[in-house]
Order: C-alpha cells, then sequence, then structure tokens
C-alpha cells in the first residue's frame, strides 16, 4: 500500500472492494475482512490505508429490495471489518440483470429506464457517493 500510494497522482483514492457473495458472507473466510484485519507492519492493518469503498453490485435478480438487500449487506461487512462510516463510497459497477441478458428488444425500454433508475436511485439513497453502469450485452 504505501508503494502504490507513493507513486499514485495526488487525489488518486486507494479502495476497498467488495463484490459478489460478500455482501452476505461475513466472517473470517471474506476477503474483505481478511483485508481489513492484516497487520501493515508498522502498527495498523490493511483498513488504515483505505481512502474509500467501493461495491460491485449484481443481484441478479429484477427486485429492487434485492439490490437493497445486496448493499446493506456490504456496509454490514465493511464495518464488521472496521472501515470507517465515514469514507466515500462508490458503486463501481452496476449493470444488466442475469439470468436474462439484455437485448435491443427485450426487456423493453420502459423496464430498461425503470432498472437503471433503481440502479442510481437506491444506492443515492443508502449513502454512496456515485454509481458506475456496466456495459449491457448489446
Amino acid at each position: 500500500v504505501r508503494a502504490v500510494k507513493a507513486a499514485l497522482p495526488a487525489g488518486v483514492r486507494l479502495m476497498a472492494a467488495g463484490w459478489e457473495g460478500q455482501a452476505l458472507e461475513g466472517g473470517r473466510g471474506n476477503s474483505l475482512i481478511r483485508f481489513s484485519r492484516a497487520p501493515d507492519g508498522m502498527g495498523g492493518f490493511g483498513r488504515d490505508h483505505v481512502d474509500a469503498i467501493s461495491v460491485h453490485a449484481y443481484t441478479y435478480r429484477d427486485d429492487p429490495n434485492s439490490l437493497v438487500r445486496e448493499l446493506k449487506g456490504y456496509r454490514q461487512r465493511f464495518a464488521e471489518a472496521g472501515y470507517k462510516r465515514e469514507l466515500p463510497a462508490f458503486v463501481t459497477e452496476v449493470g444488466a440483470e442475469a439470468p436474462m441478458a439484455w437485448t435491443r428488444d427485450r426487456p423493453s425500454s420502459a423496464h430498461k429506464s425503470l432498472s437503471v433508475k433503481r440502479w442510481l436511485y437506491i444506492p443515492a439513497a443508502l449513502g454512496f457517493s456515485a454509481v458506475f453502469l456496466y456495459k449491457h450485452s448489446t
């Protein structure tokens, strides 16, 4: 971490990331928690060197409640790992819901619009600072 931060331009943030499965999995096997508790060799821990948190939000269900549960689960994992609640939080990937790949014709444009709104509004309501949409199949 020290070497990476020394090489980064000013203003670039080092993020701790959570991704699929980590929102619901707790305990010692969770790599997010392992990293946060890893000694840094100078009396601190991995979490002490993180400037922001980021998550990938893929619920694989076309259901807004699944996204709410997933994002709240991430928040819980970050809290368990000892990260400060005040750290900026970002959804660095969110995208078309599986199991159905989006095409030009399905789901409908109205449904696609609703999904994109959910991906933007739900994280904002839960305190995430920015959302980055991931590419769609076509």
